[in-house]
């Protein structure tokens, strides 16, 4: 393991484990400093992707596991590089109005 990039919770950005990566020579980081909304863009594919798909049910057995990690050995590929997405190519301000322009829907 070359590093740990944890969320900036008080769950995973502790003493315990920053001296550990220190004397194990882990690279430990946080989200980009100066920006702590940067969590709510990696969870919204948790309703986007995984809520959409297997919903809010609590899976606790190997069995579910094993169905579960089945599911996403095809789910991710479809969502990755099947799924059309729009890139930004520019963003204006009118007082305070912004404006966005994407380019057309593409597969990665």
């Amino acid at each position: 393991m070359l590093g740990i990039h944890s969320d900036g919770g008080s769950e995973f950005s502790n003493e315990l484990l920053f001296e550990y990566c220190q004397h194990e020579g882990v690279e430990f980081t946080r989200s980009r400093s100066g920006n702590k909304n940067d969590n709510c863009h990696v969870e919204q594919k948790n309703y986007s992707v995984v809520r959409q798909t297997v919903g809010y049910f609590r899976y606790e057995t190997e069995r579910h596991l094993e169905l579960l990690n089945r599911h996403y050995a095809v789910l991710r590929p479809y969502t990755n590089y099947f799924q059309p997405m729009v890139k930004l190519l520019e963003k204006t301000g009118l007082g305070s109005r912004i404006r966005k322009h994407y380019d057309k829907p593409k597969t990665p």
